[in-house]
């Protein structure tokens, strides 16, 4: 008895909707075996387009194929085989190596036979033409929207896709990526800071892409409320004012592109130098708790840096003496020797439990997805057999479309912050001979390199006084080593 494998495909569920669904194709082509005599091995059903074979149900096929010899390959027409003419052709030759017959039912053709390649041609070529004018159609109907301030597609990282009552889609701000773009906006402009460095925080807010996305994000022109509509068929290129709420003004963007260029130099003052200054930004008023600034006052013979508020208190403290402080303070971030094997055991025992967590917050994601595919596949069910209605099914799609996104966005995010595994213990004996030498490296650093210290070891703000420094939040492995110190 000859034997068969079927092979069902859908790739849209307009296709479902028509009625050209996988439960039509499978009762057509097990009739065909059983009218033929033929022996099915078995059923693969994909839900994946055919512009390339590239398709998860189909590489199970093949795989399957190696170990299992089949003499037809049977699908109902040549367009639920590929819509790709020059792929198709090569997959063609695989399978007749193979020694499988891949055959249309509802198309039949006898590869044997010459002039019926020209027909094969013809049922390979009119699906391809058909994706091709489809595929073109929709480019120029998203070049019209955005033409008339539409933004069409993925909704980019600060915004999410939404839908009016009456079925037209829109983008909207969406929390807490859109509040950490405006800030890395501000704090772009002002200069101050690396694009690594402003990463770092704005990852810290909620911002969860790579250094090569922001770089791409602070350039992209719809955080001010343009869309870009790209040149075609000697059309220019041109900015079009969107619909859409901008998070930023579009004079912030274009501050920010200058200071990116080097066009505009920050504002500093050419007495009260950064190096004057490392821990601007990171002290608070001991009598008001605000955030002091600093700047220089002129003294009989020169001129002093000072960190002051601006309140009514109008608390201030010499700069030199603050940085001074501030080394002494670095001093007591020190191991003592016998305590160095506990340290080394407590980092890694932290790591593995991050590691865990985040692999389990991998998982927790893994599974959503198992729970929507299952609930899109059983309304996918319903609607085939009448029970709900095509509106209310594209409703469901619609939901499952911006969920999935939503999941695949923390899925990306996780990936990208816990990559592979690694031995990190020569990592943390380096750390701790570092540590050893704190105020040293310190004194030695960069600007840049000085503020990212004080941002890592204190997740809070530093009060200074007349006292000395308190810390009101220490990084947890810095709090460890902080306290032996003191204990001692």
């Amino acid at each position: 008895m000859k034997t068969a494998i079927l092979y069902l495909r859908v790739s849209t569920d307009e296709q479902a909707m028509r009625g050209y669904s996988l439960r039509a194709q499978q009762e057509l082509l097990t009739n065909y075996c059983k009218l033929h005599g033929i022996s099915i091995l078995k059923i693969f059903t994909e839900d994946h387009s055919a512009k390339s074979f590239k398709r998860p149900e189909w590489m199970k096929l093949t795989t399957y194929l190696r170990k299992h010899r089949s003499d037809f390959l049977l699908f109902t027409k040549w367009d639920r085989f590929s819509r790709n003419t020059c792929d198709a052709y090569q997959v063609l030759a695989n399978l007749k190596r193979m020694g499988t017959n891949p055959q249309a039912v509802e198309q039949p053709l006898d590869l044997n036979v010459p002039e019926n390649k020209l027909m094969l041609a013809l049922y390979l070529a009119i699906p391809e033409i058909e994706n091709d004018r489809r595929s073109l159609n929709t480019q120029m109907g998203m070049r019209r929207a955005k033409k008339e301030g539409h933004w069409s597609g993925r909704a980019p990282l600060g915004y999410k896709n939404k839908t009016y009552e009456d079925g037209k889609k829109y983008i909207a701000p969406e929390e807490p990526y859109a509040y950490a773009i405006k800030w890395a906006f501000q704090e772009l402009s002002l200069g101050m800071s690396s694009m690594a460095e402003v990463h770092r925080k704005a990852f810290k807010l909620g911002l969860t892409c790579s250094i090569n996305n922001f770089h791409s994000l602070v350039r992209n022109q719809i955080y001010c409320g343009k869309i870009r509509v790209r040149e075609i068929d000697g059309e220019e290129e041109h900015m079009i004012k969107g619909l859409h709420e901008p998070l930023i003004t579009e004079r912030l963007f274009n501050k920010v592109q200058n200071v990116l260029k080097g066009e505009v130099k920050p504002k500093r003052s050419a007495i009260a130098t950064p190096e004057d200054l490392p821990l601007r930004g990171y002290l608070k008023c001991p009598n008001c708790h605000r955030m002091l600034t600093g700047s220089a006052s002129k003294g009989r013979k020169t001129h002093v840096a000072y960190y002051h508020c601006k309140s009514p208190c109008k608390a201030r403290f010499n700069a030199k003496q603050v940085n001074q402080d501030f080394i002494e303070e670095l001093k007591l971030f020190r191991i003592a020797k016998r305590d160095q094997p506990k340290f080394l055991q407590e980092i890694i025992t932290t790591y593995n439990e991050v590691r865990k967590t985040a692999s389990s917050l991998r998982q927790d994601c893994i599974d959503e997805l198992h729970i929507l595919d299952d609930q899109i596949i059983n309304a996918r069910e319903l609607l085939l057999v009448g029970k709900i209605e095509p509106s209310d099914f594209k409703i469901l799609k619609m939901d499952y479309d911006n969920k999935l996104s939503a999941i695949n966005l923390r899925l990306t995010a996780l990936k990208e912050r816990f990559k592979d595994k690694v031995n990190i213990q020569p990592m943390v004996i380096n750390a701790i001979k570092t540590l050893c030498t704190l105020p040293r490296l310190y004194e030695t650093a960069t600007i840049e390199d000085k503020r990212y210290l004080v941002e890592t070891i204190f997740n809070g703000m530093l009060i200074y006084d007349k006292d000395g420094y308190r810390t009101t939040n220490l990084n947890p492995i810095a709090k460890i080593t902080y306290l032996k110190k003191t204990r001692s």
